[in-house]
């Protein structure tokens, strides 16, 4: 996944520089005394994410831009030059690293087909925050010292969470989104969602006042409200309703007011409870969402599929039926339906089948028995081929003669089922109809003749002989079928004849007609001359 961009070189580079500056300006309204460092910063992130939406060729240009807006909102904090610098560097070198890595260990799909990605967001970001805090608190205090410790851990939890909060946020947001695009009542959901989210973490986190049930001041039943809400819609929403929830709690306990504050404690030790408390509503909204979202892409994959396997069977001319081993009804396409009509409710014993169906034998008066059935054999690990039935349905009085085909379905546990694919040949039979009543006509005609009629191929042979010929000569029809014609009785007697034969059939093979007499042998030992 990648932005697309219409705009010249030099404004994206600008774009980032000028984005890192707004957010390292808001990071350091976040600022934690006397360590003098921001507890939440969400320029971490916001590069991060935008180094996982970009092409690998921009990400150098982008860290770059990063540098120069973070040097430039330093130096208008009051930081020293060398100290800014120092800081920009490693702000800018943490999520090129972390996106670096990420980009290492995950391949080319798309972003939240699966929950490792939600890990590869959370645990990579950690790490890589963790070893460049050191280079960072080195910056500020003595490596080794508790100064330095502390500085340390202050750096760390607050990119470490400004990274998993806003790179999460970049990120979905700048998915496509694996569901229906939402209507306007589900947007308007989401958006009260988030509203009464954020009003509820807002009444929590006020200033503490009289009266008010502490109950209601437990900051942790926030969480499940953010779950509802990523539930209810996607991890977009969210993530930004995690978003807005940490900025309010951190705000709050870093102006002494919500329930982290109440707890007394040092300032460091209330906002490492906030971050704590960050944490655990960013994580969560982040696993629950990427779940979802990889579920709700398997479910659309899955429906994809179902209605392209559908289009495939309802596309076939053949009426397809899928059965278990029991014999239930799977599957069957649109054909099946034309070729049998409706049947509601559907018979449950295949025994019931061809009464049902009217599936009769090739007779058209037997049903056929239950057993002989190409889906019941088909269940029982049986293959059959070329199966005439005839079918009669109220959509067909007259009939439909079918062939079927069927096949078991064989898994790892055995014989799971089977298919049959039932094809209409209606016209092939009334074709071998027709052509059978008119080969009757013929031989009616052929051998009824007075004449001796014979038929030729073009070497020769004897392919018909009629009744009258046969039986002057007194020969069988086994005899002479197949056998060169001058081979025959009728010619054998005469060598003479029999070369005159074999050069008129050459020359009727030609495509002439010839014409000549000659005389054959009878069964009474007479002779019979013929033209």
């Amino acid at each position: 996944m990648t932005l697309r961009y219409t705009v010249g070189p030099f404004a994206r580079p600008l774009g980032v520089a000028v984005a890192y500056l707004l957010a390292s300006l808001g990071g350091l309204q976040f600022v934690l005394q006397p360590e003098g460092l921001a507890v939440f910063w969400p320029g971490s992130g916001l590069l991060l994410g935008y180094l996982l939406c970009t092409p690998q060729r921009d990400w150098a240009a982008a860290a770059g831009a990063a540098f120069c807006g973070n040097l430039a909102a330093n130096l208008a904090h009051g930081n020293a030059p060398g100290l800014s610098a120092g800081f920009a560097t490693v702000n800018a070198l943490e999520p090129l690293v972390s996106a670096w890595l990420i980009a290492r260990t995950r391949g080319p799909e798309r972003w939240f087909d699966a929950t490792a990605d939600a890990v590869r967001l959370a645990a990579v970001p950690l790490l890589v925050c963790g070893g460049a805090a050191l280079a960072g608190a080195a910056l500020l205090a003595p490596p080794g010292t508790a100064a330095f410790w502390s500085v340390w851990k202050v750096w760390w939890l607050a990119d470490a969470l400004g990274a998993v909060l806003f790179a999460s946020l970049v990120v979905a947001w700048a998915t496509p989104a694996y569901r229906a695009a939402q209507n306007r009542a589900e947007l308007l959901e989401s958006v009260a969602a988030v509203a009464v989210l954020a009003a509820a973490a807002g009444y929590i986190f006020a200033p503490t006042g009289a009266g008010r049930n502490e109950l209601l001041l437990l900051p942790y039943p926030v969480i499940f409200l953010l779950l509802c809400v990523t539930w209810r819609s996607d991890l977009r929403w969210g993530t930004t309703a995690a978003v807005g929830t940490s900025l309010i709690a951190v705000r709050a306990t870093l102006r002494g007011d919500g329930p982290f504050a109440a707890l007394g404690g040092s300032a460091a030790d209330r906002v490492l409870l906030t971050q704590a408390f960050c944490a655990a509503a960013g994580l969560s909204a982040l696993v629950l969402g990427a779940a979802l979202q990889a579920r709700r892409l398997a479910e659309a994959e899955l429906r994809a599929k179902k209605r392209l396997l559908r289009l495939v069977l309802d596309s076939m001319g053949d009426a397809l039926l899928v059965t278990d081993k029991h014999g239930h009804v799977v599957l069957k396409n649109a054909a099946f339906d034309r070729l049998h009509g409706p049947a509601d409710p559907w018979p449950s014993d295949p025994g019931e089948w061809p009464r049902a169906f009217g599936v009769y034998l090739p007779d058209g008066t037997t049903l056929c028995p239950p057993e002989a059935l190409p889906a019941v054999r088909a269940a029982q690990g049986e293959a059959s081929d070329n199966v005439r039935l005839l079918l009669k349905t109220a959509g067909h009085p007259e009939g439909v003669s079918v062939s079927v085909n069927g096949r078991p379905l064989v898994g790892e546990a055995g014989v799971e089922g089977g298919v049959i694919a039932i094809r209409d040949i209606t016209p092939t039979v009334r074709a071998e109809a027709g052509r059978r009543e008119r080969e009757q006509r013929f031989r009616a005609i052929f051998h009824t003749q007075f004449q001796f009629i014979g038929l030729l191929d073009t070497r020769g042979t004897l392919l018909e002989a009629n009744r009258t010929a046969l039986a002057a000569t007194g020969v069988a029809e086994s005899e002479v079928l197949g056998v060169p014609f001058w081979d025959t009785p009728w010619w054998t007697h005469d060598p003479v004849q029999q070369v005159l034969l074999r050069a008129a059939v050459d020359r009727a093979a030609a495509g002439e007609s010839v014409r000549f007499e000659a005389h054959h042998p009878t069964r009474d030992g007479g002779t019979v001359w013929v033209d």
